[in-house]
């Protein structure tokens, strides 16, 4: 059974709360439990954020319980938008509470896992505090991922061992979530060049980026596409299968036609 691998307090609070596990929960849990990097595709309201957060919740209350909870984020879960990682955080808080009333009617001491949120949006003082007192478990985006990864005061939080969950909100996200993303302003002379639903390069103020690692061949018909107008473009993307094969379309009108995307509207 896929909850054996979890503590029986956490067993108990499981099927009080929810009965069977879900199958992306089942087929999930084992894999992660073991130390596997382990990416879970499934519709919403499957289980996924459980799947990914009900092993880590499970790791910490047995640190606690033998004493080992120690100062230091060890979860970072990365969520591709600020209001998503908002949601995450009260998703997380409903478990823990629960969680936390067991442990106390079950005779133990309540474990003192803490969360928090690091966003573009998290006051300065709220940053302060996470520095003098990290989260056990830190909700982030990939922006605010990137600028702890780099400030020299975040470097020197505590984060060995630490469980890394990458929410994708979409599958393009996937392609590259931990770095900041990407953005292009939404007018008709801005173009985007997809890969097989994905996108590889944008061509935004006159300047071609590329999205992705290419090598340098590709990368040449990328910003010959980009550069050298729509006609030539579509030839160039047909030739080097760099893209759908239809002429590219401005930034505006592609977004209503593609809900997902790896490029975001400012």
């Amino acid at each position: 059974m896929p909850l054996e691998v979890f503590h029986p307090l956490i067993q108990q609070w499981f099927t009080d709360r929810f009965g069977e596990p879900t199958k992306p929960q089942t087929l999930g849990w084992p894999q992660i439990a073991a130390g596997n990097h382990t990416l879970i595709a499934a519709p919403t309201g499957s289980g996924k954020t459980l799947a990914a957060f009900l092993v880590c919740l499970d790791r910490l209350w047995r640190d606690w319980l033998d004493g080992k909870l120690e100062q230091g984020t060890r979860v970072v879960y990365v969520s591709p938008l600020k209001a998503l990682s908002n949601d995450i955080d009260r998703n997380l808080q409903t478990p823990l509470a629960e969680i936390r009333q067991l442990a106390a009617d079950s005779g133990y001491d309540p474990p003192p896992i803490r969360t928090a949120v690091r966003t573009g949006d998290t006051p300065s003082s709220s940053r302060r505090k996470m520095l003098r007192q990290p989260p056990h478990v830190l909700v982030t985006t990939p922006e605010s991922l990137y600028l702890l990864l780099t400030a020299e005061k975040s470097r020197e939080t505590e984060t060995d061992n630490a469980w890394i969950v990458l929410c994708a909100a979409d599958p393009l996200n996937l392609a590259g979530i931990i770095l900041p993303g990407q953005r292009v302003t939404a007018n008709q002379k801005n173009y985007l060049i997809l890969q097989d639903g994905r996108c590889v390069a944008a061509k935004q103020s006159g300047q071609v980026e590329l999205c992705a690692e290419v090598d340098r061949e590709t990368e040449a018909a990328m910003r010959r596409a980009m550069q050298t107008g729509r006609k030539d473009a579509q030839t160039h993307i047909r030739e080097r299968w760099l893209a759908e094969d239809r002429k590219p379309r401005p930034l505006p009108e592609l977004t209503t036609s593609v809900p997902s995307r790896s490029l975001r509207q400012t």
